[in-house]
């Protein structure tokens, strides 16, 4: 295989590969985060992080954007009143009380798994972009293994809702890809 050739290393979980070209110096770049950790992959060579952003398949800024606005909340979900009509991406189960502050919550993992977190994510995400809900709050998921690629995704959905970049369903609205 030549030096610069891809390297597509499949994952079951997003469904969606990690793109690893070759350097020049045979070094692995990761060109985004996936399911399969930096830590998992220095086993097959020395890897290195682009230094510029790199165009490639879901890198796109608004990529996985749903219709609706998506808000992540960074600090603490216990401090947190939405407004009326408001739907909640949940890592786990929030208490009793917090969920009673939204009209709609949907639970990526009762367990608190992050490879669980992220085979819900988009299924999760699309619900409440369908449902009548006004706006999408998310809550952050911890950033170690997947949920480094998994709040990779969340901040790309963020960034294109409040642009309005949202990708176009097949009934001509915008929203979150088939």
């Amino acid at each position: 295989m030549a030096a610069r050739a891809a390297v597509v290393l499949l994952a079951h979980i997003f469904k969606q590969p990690v793109l690893l070209p070759f350097g020049a110096e045979g070094h692995l770049k990761i060109l985004r985060p996936g399911p399969i950790s930096m830590d998992q992959l220095k086993e097959y060579g020395h890897i290195v992080l682009p230094d510029q952003i790199v165009n490639t398949p879901g890198s796109l800024p608004g990529h996985y954007a749903p219709k609706k606005e998506l808000y992540i909340i960074e600090s603490d979900i216990s401090r947190h009143y939405p407004s009326p009509q408001s739907g909640l991406l949940a890592f786990t189960e929030p208490a009793p009380e917090i969920a009673a502050r939204y009209s709609l919550v949907e639970i990526l993992s009762h367990t608190g798994d992050l490879r669980e977190a992220a085979a819900n994510f988009y299924g999760a995400l699309r619900r409440l972009d369908q449902s009548n809900m006004d706006i999408i709050y998310a809550e952050s998921l911890p950033e170690r293994g997947v949920g480094i690629a998994v709040m990779d995704r969340m901040r790309r959905a963020e960034y294109g809702s409040r642009l309005g970049m949202g990708l176009e369903s097949p009934a001509g609205e915008r929203g979150l890809e088939q």
